[in-house]
């Protein structure tokens, strides 16, 4: 039976997801305790910087409020780059980007493997992704940051920023639940169904 231009699409879309979801979450997972070093030397350059009242200055007691609160933070992202969570969910997303490879790839052969694989994959997705947006440490490094900008910059940049912040993290969830919940329902349609039954059957005789 002739592939419908809806599963070649799907197809391609999972390949893409699955290439770029698996390099994203590799990438995580290795540079995460670079960044940290990274982050940490920022922390200690504070150290070198002038202080004072003249212009070009920043003053002491400050500077000093400054570098407790970005070693708050400092320690905030500590824990959610060391936490097995975060390991553990990055890990588990890693895999599903495979599993998404995998059944595009099959996909175009109308293997019923794919389609099981790929209902499968957008199932745990969206069941991973409300688990991290409920026990992710983003809300706690989201307060931290909060904590660092406060008193720091106007009240009102920092309300836009927290909101910027909420937002982007329920966006992203949208996203996810729209994308994989669409995937769950295109490949349960009668239609597409059988054409993955139609070629099963034709091998199986």
């Amino acid at each position: 039976m002739k592939r419908s231009v809806g599963v070649t699409v799907w197809a391609v879309l999972l390949i893409i997801s699955g290439v770029v979801g698996a390099f994203g979450a590799i990438v995580s997972l290795s540079m995460g305790q670079r960044s940290l070093d990274q982050f940490t030397q920022s922390v200690e350059r504070l150290k070198t910087l002038p202080t004072g009242t003249e212009e070009g200055q920043i003053p002491p007691e400050q500077l000093a409020q400054l570098r407790v609160r970005l070693e708050g933070l400092l320690q905030e992202v500590r824990k959610a780059t060391e936490s097995p969570l975060v390991r553990t969910t990055t890990a588990l997303a890693a895999l599903l980007s495979l599993v998404a490879l995998a059944a595009g790839i099959g996909m175009f052969s109308l293997k019923t493997w794919a389609r099981a694989a790929a209902i499968w994959q957008a199932g745990c997705s969206i069941a991973l992704g409300l688990f991290v947006t409920v026990f992710s440490p983003q809300r706690a490094l989201t307060e931290a940051t909060r904590r660092v900008y406060e008193g720091l910059i106007d009240p009102q940049a920092q309300q836009m920023m927290q909101t910027g912040q909420t937002l982007g993290q329920w966006l992203g969830l949208l996203v996810l639940l729209a994308w994989n919940g669409f995937i769950l329902w295109y490949l349960n349609r009668a239609s597409v169904k059988a054409q993955f039954q139609q070629v099963a059957d034709v091998r199986g005789s």
